[in-house]
Order: C-alpha cells, then sequence, then structure tokens
C-alpha cells in the first residue's frame, strides 16, 4: 500500500465513524473493507474485557502482599510460595514472557497518577481503561495512534500536536505521514497525540453509547494494522 492509497483509506474510514448515526454503521467497517476485516483483531485470543479494578482492589492486594507498595507484583520467594495456584500460574507466563514489571505501569493507570514512565505509556493507559468503570477509555496502542495520527496529518493538525510534545528537542523530527505509518514504539512524543485522541472521541455523538469505544477500539486497531509501512 501507498501512502495516498494509504490516506484513502483512512479518510473513507474516519468519514463514516464521524457520520455514523448508530454503532452498526461502525461495526460494518470491519465486514465491508477488505483490509479492515483482514486485520481486525481477533476477539477470541483478545475477548471484551468487561470487568473493572478499582482503587480498594489494589488496596486489598497490597494488604494480603500479593503486590508491593510501589506497585509491583511482591516477588519474594517465600510470598510467591505461599499464593494459590492461579497466582502461580499467571505469574509463570508472566515471567515467561519477559512482562514483570509491567504491571507497575498498569496499577499506576488504575490509580490515576498523574505521571507516567516513558516505558509504559501503553501499559498505564491500559491501566485507566481497567480502572474505568463506564469503560469510556479506549484502549491505547501503535495502530490506533497511527490510525489517528494520520487521520491528523490528512487535516493538517499534526503540527498543534507536535507543539505540545512536553521537554522536546531539536533530534524530535516533526511528525508527518511517514513518520505514523512507520510508529510502532509509543514514547512521549505520543502523549499530545492520546490526548487529542481521547477528546476527539468524547465529541462524538455516539460517545454516550455504552460500547461506542470498543467500537472504535475495534475499527481503529484494524485500520491502523492495514495501512502500517
Amino acid at each position: 500500500m501507498n501512502n495516498e492509497e494509504a490516506k484513502l483509506l483512512v479518510k473513507n474510514v474516519f468519514k463514516v465513524i464521524e457520520e455514523a448515526r448508530n454503532l452498526e454503521e461502525i461495526n460494518l467497517l470491519l465486514d465491508n473493507e477488505p483490509l479492515l476485516s483482514k486485520n481486525r483483531i481477533n476477539t477470541l485470543k483478545y475477548p471484551k474485557i468487561e470487568f473493572t479494578l478499582s482503587e480498594n482492589d489494589i488496596n486489598y492486594l497490597k494488604t494480603n502482599n500479593f503486590i508491593t507498595n510501589d506497585n509491583k507484583l511482591n516477588l519474594n520467594s517465600d510470598e510467591l510460595n505461599s499464593k494459590d495456584t492461579l497466582f502461580k500460574l499467571l505469574y509463570s507466563i508472566i515471567w515467561k514472557n519477559g512482562d514483570l514489571g509491567k504491571e507497575k505501569h498498569v496499577i499506576e493507570g488504575i490509580l490515576k497518577f498523574n505521571k507516567v514512565d516513558e516505558k509504559g505509556i501503553v501499559f498505564y493507559h491500559f491501566g485507566k481503561f481497567i480502572g474505568d468503570i463506564d469503560k469510556k477509555e479506549p484502549i491505547i496502542d501503535q495502530h490506533t495512534l497511527r490510525a489517528y495520527g494520520i487521520y491528523l496529518e490528512i487535516n493538517g493538525k499534526v503540527d498543534e500536536i507536535f507543539e505540545k510534545i512536553p521537554n522536546k528537542n531539536k533530534k524530535i523530527k516533526k511528525m508527518n505521514l511517514e513518520y505514523y505509518r512507520k510508529l510502532s514504539i509509543t514514547s512521549k512524543k505520543e502523549l499530545p497525540l492520546i490526548e487529542s485522541y481521547k477528546n476527539w472521541i468524547k465529541q462524538h455523538k455516539l460517545y454516550k453509547h455504552e460500547n461506542f469505544t470498543y467500537s472504535l477500539d475495534l475499527v481503529l486497531f484494524a485500520l491502523g494494522k492495514s495501512i502500517k509501512s
């Protein structure tokens, strides 16, 4: 897919989203657009999350020594050996995937910390999603941001995002179509893009619908994956 084809696909998909009168019109994009259908998320592997974790839940885990006061899994061998079988199984999977430590960012999102470690941005925002009882928080990932970034580029709004990057230096290049098509790592440069995306969602006439954000997650994930270069 060349740049013009990518721009056209993004333009058409966002046009449907912005003009949608109901969720069905948005959901149908996954069936009617061949590339989106091909690159849609596997909902058997990633089923919809409908539970919520609260500050009280985190405090319970701390009180019972599942996690430490600095929001990490308790790795003390005596504590691990005393845990139930399910905890040990889930711990083993996290260990094998090399993801120990990432729980800290998720927990900080659940607790709505104001500051975020640059390396944990995606996990932090996932925590905000987990902690949102109304599930209005979107799931942030590289594919969604790629699609939204190109949408802004098409509409001449990328410079506004660039100016809001915190502590930027001369090494940071301005974002453009090529930048977003190759986007794979989410860093502090994307913080203004994330906030812009969340504000854009809130302005949609279907925002109050309980499944609106979930539908967007599915469609923009597929769109962003389709246009990645």
